[in-house]
C-alpha cells in the first residue's frame, strides 16, 4: 500500500517515531477530512472514500496514537480488533470495511453513524426537565444487546465458538444514530480465542471501572455474563443518574465492587419489573445473572410490553433531534464546509500545475497570484475545526520582485545611516574645537646668537602666549627631527599629561608676568643650533619660547 509522504515540517510526539496524520492526508483511498474523537489507545477521523465515476462515501477511519503506532503489543490489539469485529455482520454493530497501513500508522477503516454517544445523550436529556424517557432507554439498551450476543456467537469457518468478550461495554461505546439505530463500537480490548496479543497481564484490568463485572476485577476468567453485569451497570447509570458504586477514589470504588454487596436500589418510580431485571443483571454471582445477552435482551422488551407502550426507531430518532439536533446540525455544517475546503484545493491542483509527483498536492504560485509567496497544501487551506497547518517546501521558493525591492531599500537605508554618523561623529571631534594657532618664530641662528650674548646684553624675552599664570608653555622646533608642532601646557611633566587647547568660552587667566631671564646655552649646544640653522633654512620661521630644561 502506497501513502502519501509526511509532510516536512510536522513536529512528532516526544515518544513516538511515526508523524501524526493531520486533515487533508491521503492514506490510500482514504482522505481525512477532519479529527472526531480520540481514545487511549486511538484516534477516530472522519474520511472520504473516492472512486471512479465520482463515487464518494464518507467513513470513519481509526488509527492508533502516534505514541504507540510503533509498539508490537498495541499493534497486535489492533489487529486483534480488526480480526474480531470484521467477523460480525449484525445491525447493531458498527461493520469495519478496511484495514490498512499509512506511513507506519495502522488503520481500520468502519461505518460513517451520523450520530452521537449515549453518554452524551444521556447527559443532554439530563438537563431537560423530561429526562430519559424509561421506554427509550430499555429499546437503546435491547438494541445494544442483540449486536453483543452476535458477537458472542461469533464463529469461525469450522464452526467453533470464538468465545469472544467485549469487556469495555460502557455508554461511550454504544452509539445512537441520527435516524434511531443503535450500534456497538470499539472492541479493541475483546477477549476471543484467536487473539494474537497474549491475555491480561496479573494486576491489570481493561475497561471503565463504573461499568467493570467483578469477577473481572478480581481477575477470574470472564465470559459473556461479565457484558451482562456491564449493560446493567449502564442501565443503572441513565436511569439512576449515578453509577453503580461511588466513593472518594477508585480504590474505595475497587472495594465495593469485589466486596459482594449490591448496588443501592434505583429511585422510588421505577416499575417492579424495571427493578427485578436491574438487580439480576448486576448480581455478583455470574451464576446468578441473564445466562446470555439475548435473555437480557429479551427481558428489556418485556418491560416496555409491560408500560403498554411500542417503541421503534423512529421514536428514538425524534427524541435525538429534540436533545442534539443543534449539535448534530452543526456537525454536519462543519463536515460540510471541511469537504468543500478539500475540493477547493484539488480545483486548485487541478488549474496550477504540480511541483512534484505522487499524491502529495503541491503547488507553484505566480506573482499575480492572489495565494501568498510559498507552496500550498491541502491542509494548508482553513478549515472550520483550527487553524490549518501547512507544508515547509522541498526546495526554496522563487524570489518576488518585491522582496528584492524591499531588501534594496533596507540596504539603502543602512547605508544612509552610516554616512549621517560619520559626519556627525567628524563635526563632534573636529568642528567643535578651535584650531591652535601659533606665531611664526624668528630664524633659529638669531635665537643661536642671542643665546651666545650675555645676559645683560640680551634681547628681553618675547611675551608668553595667554595661558593661566600656574601653566608654563614650551613650543619647540621639531622641524629639526622632521617632525610637526606640538603644544603642552601643564607642570614640569613627570608624566604624560592630557593636550590643552583653547576654547573660544574659556575664561582668560590672570595677567601674565614676564619670564625670568634665562642663563646661557652651554657651548656644546652652538654647533648643533647653528648646523641646524643652516640645513633648515629654507622651514617657516615660528617663534620659539624655551623652557630651563631644553
Amino acid at each position: 500500500m502506497t501513502c502519501v509522504d509526511p509532510p516536512r515540517g510536522r513536529l512528532l510526539s516526544r515518544h513516538a517515531k511515526v508523524a501524526p496524520l493531520v486533515a487533508g492526508d491521503q492514506c490510500d483511498r482514504y482522505q481525512l477530512v477532519h479529527q472526531v474523537a480520540q481514545g487511549g489507545m486511538a484516534n477516530v477521523w472522519l474520511a472520504r472514500l473516492r472512486s471512479k465515476h465520482g463515487f464518494e462515501r464518507l467513513v470513519a477511519l481509526k488509527t492508533i496514537l502516534p505514541a504507540f503506532a510503533d509498539d508490537p503489543k498495541f499493534r497486535r490489539m489492533f489487529l486483534d480488533e480488526a480480526r474480531i469485529a470484521s467477523r460480525i455482520n449484525h445491525a447493531h454493530v458498527a461493520p469495519i470495511f478496511d484495514l490498512g497501513e499509512c506511513n507506519g500508522n495502522l488503520y481500520l477503516v468502519m461505518e460513517w453513524i451520523d450520530g452521537d454517544s449515549l453518554a452524551n445523550l444521556a447527559r443532554a436529556a439530563e438537563a431537560h426537565p423530561g429526562k430519559f424517557p424509561l421506554p427509550l432507554v430499555l429499546k437503546v439498551l435491547a438494541d445494544a444487546c442483540a449486536g453483543l450476543h452476535a458477537a458472542h456467537e461469533l464463529r469461525d469457518e469450522g464452526g467453533r465458538a470464538l468465545d469472544v468478550v467485549h469487556r469495555d461495554v460502557s455508554p461511550h461505546n454504544i452509539l445512537v444514530s441520527a435516524t434511531g439505530i443503535v450500534k456497538v463500537i470499539d472492541f479493541g480490548v475483546a477477549k476471543a480465542r484467536v487473539r494474537m496479543a497474549e491475555e491480561t497481564s496479573i494486576g491489570t484490568v481493561k475497561g471503565k471501572l463504573h461499568y467493570l463485572a467483578p469477577e473481572r476485577a478480581l481477575g477470574m476468567p470472564a465470559d459473556r455474563r461479565a457484558d451482562v453485569w456491564s449493560v446493567g451497570a449502564v442501565l443503572y447509570r441513565v436511569l439512576a443518574g449515578r453509577p453503580t458504586y461511588r466513593g472518594p477514589d477508585e480504590r474505595s470504588i475497587l472495594d465495593q465492587l469485589v466486596s459482594g454487596v449490591l448496588p443501592d436500589v434505583l429511585p422510588p418510580g421505577f416499575p417492579n419489573s424495571v427493578q427485578r431485571l436491574v438487580s439480576k443483571a448486576l448480581a455478583p454471582n455470574p451464576r446468578d445473572r441473564f445466562a446470555t445477552a439475548a435473555d437480557l435482551q429479551r427481558a428489556l422488551e418485556a418491560a416496555i410490553h409491560g408500560l403498554g407502550v411500542t417503541v421503534t426507531a423512529r421514536d428514538i430518532a425524534d427524541f435525538m433531534a429534540a436533545r442534539l439536533g443543534e449539535s448534530l446540525t452543526l456537525r454536519r455544517f462543519a463536515v460540510s464546509t471541511a469537504l468543500e475546503s478539500i475540493d477547493q484545493s484539488l480545483t486548485l491542483r487541478a488549474a496550477r500545475p504540480a511541483t512534484s509527483e505522487g499524491d502529495r498536492i503541491f503547488f507553484e504560485p505566480r506573482l499575480e497570484s492572489t495565494l501568498p509567496p510559498a507552496r500550498v497544501t491541502v491542509q494548508a487551506l482553513p478549515t472550520p475545526f483550527g487553524p490549518a497547518r501547512s507544508t515547509a517546501p522541498s526546495t526554496p521558493p522563487r524570489t518576488t520582485f518585491v522582496e528584492v525591492f524591499r531588501s534594496a531599500l533596507q540596504a539603502l537605508g543602512a547605508v544612509s545611516f552610516g554616512v549621517v554618523g560619520v559626519a556627525v561623529l567628524h563635526w563632534a571631534l573636529f568642528s567643535a574645537a578651535e584650531p591652535v594657532r601659533l606665531q611664526p618664530a624668528p630664524p633659529i641662528a638669531a635665537l643661536a646668537s642671542n643665546w651666545a650674548t650675555p645676559v645683560a646684553h640680551r634681547a628681553p624675552a618675547l611675551p608668553p602666549p595667554p595661558c593661566a599664570a600656574s601653566s608654563y608653555v614650551k613650543v619647540a622646533d621639531l622641524a629639526l627631527e622632521g617632525r610637526a608642532h606640538s603644544v603642552e601646557t601643564g607642570p614640569p611633566k613627570k608624566a604624560k599629561q592630557k593636550r590643552w587647547h583653547p576654547r573660544p568660552w574659556a575664561a582668560p587667566g590672570p595677567a601674565l608676568q614676564r619670564q625670568p631671564e634665562r642663563p646661557a646655552l652651554p657651548q656644546t649646544s652652538a654647533p648643533l643650533l647653528a648646523q641646524a640653522s643652516t640645513s633648515h633654512s629654507t622651514r617657516a620661521k615660528k617663534r620659539i619660547v624655551i623652557d630651563d630644561g631644553f
